[in-house]
């Protein structure tokens, strides 16, 4: 049978807004990290990084995501993993779950691009209402404007690791160049939403990405894990 989604490796292409959070241990959700794996401290408060995407034409897909990433230390080296995803799509929807053990989630979203004007910079207006929630009002928002483009094309190379149902992991490779910007991004979150443990806290730093190439895969899986 011919899956619903792309075989990996996926070829996308888009715009992105990311965030970076630090946030105390204590109001943080029991996520499940990869066997061996442990999440990086900074004085008591954990690194996350959201990224509010817009995946456009001229990909393998084309949909809207809101991935928040921890990071994690695993051996030697430093990863992250996505903890919480939402998705407008159905093929992302079963693909990052089944590719990658990426724990994706439906949820309708709303881009609406902020065109310059005399007191304001460009960006974008994003939200996201989570459909297992059933509210009318959005789960969480952000206002992200950009402050300052930066004169090339930035590459990044980075990885996810994935916690697998049968306790091995999934190592997700991702590829990335675009055009970045230093930005600000405010947000906002429901108190009682799945991103309410952000309530109260503000990014510590935050950037675009303009006309990005992206390449996720093909992943790699390792590490059986024995039951106790």
């Amino acid at each position: 049978m011919t899956p619903s989604h792309p075989a990996e490796p996926w070829y996308l292409r888009g715009d992105m807004q990311a965030a970076l959070w630090l946030v105390p241990r204590r109001d943080l959700p029991p996520w499940p990290l990869p066997e061996g794996a442990r999440a990086v401290s900074i004085a008591g408060r954990r690194p996350l990084i959201t990224f509010w995407v817009d995946y456009g034409k001229g990909g393998d897909l084309a949909y809207r995501e809101l991935l928040v990433a921890l990071a994690i230390r695993h051996g030697a080296g430093l990863a992250a993993t996505a903890v919480q995803v939402w998705v407008d799509d159905e093929r992302s929807l079963t693909g990052g779950r089944n590719l990658w053990a990426i724990p994706k989630q439906p949820a309708a979203f709303d881009f609406r691009p902020l065109p310059p004007a005399r007191h304001r910079r460009p960006g974008v207006r994003t939200t996201v209402t989570v459909e297992a929630s059933k509210r009318q009002e959005p789960d969480a928002s952000a206002l992200c404007q950009e402050l300052l483009r930066l004169p090339l094309r930035l590459p990044v190379r980075a990885h996810l690791l994935q916690p697998r149902a049968d306790g091995t992991i999934c190592r997700v490779p991702l590829r990335l160049t675009g055009r970045p910007s230093l930005s600000r991004i405010r947000s906002r979150v429901h108190p009682d939403g799945p991103l309410a443990y952000l309530a109260g806290h503000r990014p510590v730093a935050a950037a675009s990405l303009a006309d990005f190439r992206f390449r996720i895969g093909p992943a790699a899986t390792s590490g059986e894990v024995t039951a106790p």
